[in-house]
């Protein structure tokens, strides 16, 4: 049986960055929506790019997504919080799909979606 110590908001409010300098703020609201912001770490990413995340939370699963609108993009990340040596971590796969134009859809459909791994730490 799965031992929940956590409580639907517990420990995940604040900001959180990746180990490529990626950065979430989220903000946890009782009925375990999720609301914040995402910053890009890659490419020609800089501090003034900050997009709008949204997700839901249970217990210690979560599921965000950005919307990348500069990029035509949106990048999903579904999750587990976690504690790994008494360090409060979030570890998550993603998956990014950017917009392609009908005339490269769908020969490079497939080459439009990128996936990954990544954890956050406080």
């Amino acid at each position: 049986m799965l031992e929940e110590t956590m409580s639907e908001t517990e420990d995940l409010d604040g900001e959180w960055t990746s180990e490529v300098g990626s950065r979430l703020a989220l903000t946890v609201a009782p009925d375990g929506s999720v609301r914040g912001k995402y910053w890009r770490a890659v490419d020609s990413a800089t501090e003034t790019e900050v997009f709008p995340l949204v997700g839901l939370r249970t217990g210690r699963v979560l599921s965000l997504t950005a919307h990348l609108w500069k990029h035509q993009s949106v990048m999903s990340l579904v999750g587990h919080y976690t504690e790994e040596n008494g360090w409060p971590m979030i570890k998550a796969v993603w998956m990014l799909a950017k917009n392609v134009s009908d005339q490269e859809n769908p020969p490079n459909l497939g080459s439009s979606i990128l996936t990954g791994y990544n954890h956050f730490v406080r």
